[in-house]
């Protein structure tokens, strides 16, 4: 009986999701790993009738959608809604990304079992090493719950539920830290994660934890590099793919007491990326032009000794 209402529901539908990228075919991808395939003159019909009827684009804008993004979100047409949900339209054996593969691991999963190749939207035509991101980036995010800051991280949360220990007013933001943490390993090329630290009377325990994330993600890495931007302090690490490279980024925001901030805490924000040649360059140039727009200046910008950062630095400023 069940079996007969589901393949019902399935005839009913005009785009059916299926589990896996029919070889050759179009449709459009969802983070979850969902396919819908449609025909190649259907992609503005499908993307408007999956935000109108999926049940997963509902949960999608519910889960993924703050007040204000909603808003702009409503806004979009349909093609451009589902983008922002973070679904990719396939368009046969080859995908061009404007966004080097920052795809959900169940997205890399699909793509590289159907053996599509994904290359650069952009002049130089990078090809990228999906299977080998996906067991990497795979590796890291199941693996990170279990390095030693993490750890003490979670032991000390855990002492707060049984009661051992008293709830400080940090711990509030502890308990954010772990939830970020957990969205990070379902999806480690989507998430940013949030150590909202205070400073003690040594001036360094804000940095315990962000640290040892940021240590942990970037293990093994090729090169690293500050940049000081006044009230951000950007530190990059990069781990080289051959065509492109895993971009760590740690970005530490110093609060001076304005707009809601408390006076000495420091907000830090740590994520990855893939990069390729231009969208590194393009980043960091942003990062740079920001800078002199508002102080006339340019960053001071410490270079590790691998000779990479040095290289892109040179290029954006040349």
């Amino acid at each position: 009986m069940d079996k007969f209402i589901d393949e019902s529901r399935k005839i009913q539908e005009r785009f059916p999701k299926e589990d896996r990228i029919e070889v050759g075919s179009d449709g459009w991808l969802s983070p979850k790993g969902n396919y819908y395939k449609v025909k190649p003159d259907e992609h503005d019909e499908s993307a408007t009738y999956l935000t109108s009827n999926s049940d997963e684009v509902k949960t999608l804008v519910k889960q993924t959608l703050e007040t204000w993004d909603y808003y702009r979100y409503q806004d979009l047409n349909a093609r451009e809604k589902l983008a922002k949900l973070g679904f990719i339209l396939i368009r046969g054996q080859i995908l061009r990304s404007e966004d080097a593969t920052n795809f959900t691991p169940e997205q890399l999963q699909k793509i590289t079992e159907a053996g599509i190749r994904v290359i650069s939207a952009f002049d130089g035509a990078v090809d990228y090493p999906t299977k080998t991101i996906l067991q990497k980036v795979t590796s890291i995010a199941e693996g990170i719950e279990k390095a030693d800051d993490v750890a003490d991280l979670q032991a000390h949360l855990n002492d707060l539920e049984l009661g051992k220990v008293g709830r400080a007013y940090d711990d509030q933001f502890r308990e954010k830290t772990m939830n970020d943490i957990k969205r990070f390993v379902r999806s480690p090329l989507k998430t940013t994660i949030n150590d909202n630290q205070f400073w003690d009377s040594k001036g360094k325990e804000h940095e315990i934890l962000s640290s040892g994330i940021f240590d942990y993600l970037s293990q093994g890495f090729l090169d690293e590099m500050e940049m000081d931007l006044g009230r951000s302090l950007y530190k990059f690490r990069v781990i080289d793919f051959g065509s492109c490279k895993l971009l760590v980024q740690r970005e530490e925001y110093y609060h001076d007491g304005l707009s809601w901030g408390m006076s000495g805490d420091t907000n830090n924000y740590i994520s990855m990326s893939v990069v390729d040649e231009k969208s590194i360059r393009q980043k960091l140039s942003k990062l740079i032009g920001d800078r002199g727009s508002l102080y006339k200046d340019t960053p001071k910008i410490k270079t590790g000794s691998g000779g990479y950062f040095s290289e892109v630095i040179t290029d954006i400023s040349t």
